[in-house]
């Protein structure tokens, strides 16, 4: 089964819990027989990101923690965070 995932908001607590669920992912699969996919990611003042079929978010968190900027210009997206969250 296939869970999709909106990160609303990408700073330390996000970036945390990106790099746990990277963590995790592997067991969510195996004992839950499930996958999570981060289909948007949204901050207030770097933009967001938003992919119905998933981001690259160990991609996302590299570039974020070596840039401070969300770059991937093919996912960007003009949503706001409350928008991303009604369409989740």
């Amino acid at each position: 089964m296939k869970k999709k995932l909106a990160l609303l908001g990408f700073g330390n607590a996000g970036k945390a819990f990106t790099r746990l669920l990277l963590e995790k992912l592997d067991i969510i699969r195996e004992e839950y027989a499930s996958d999570v996919v981060v289909t948007a990611v949204s901050t207030r003042s770097r933009g967001s990101l938003v992919s119905e079929e998933g981001l690259d978010i160990a991609d996302i968190l590299r570039k974020s923690e070596k840039t401070g900027r969300l770059l991937d210009d093919k996912n960007l997206s003009e949503l706001s965070a409350l928008e991303i969250a009604k369409q989740a």
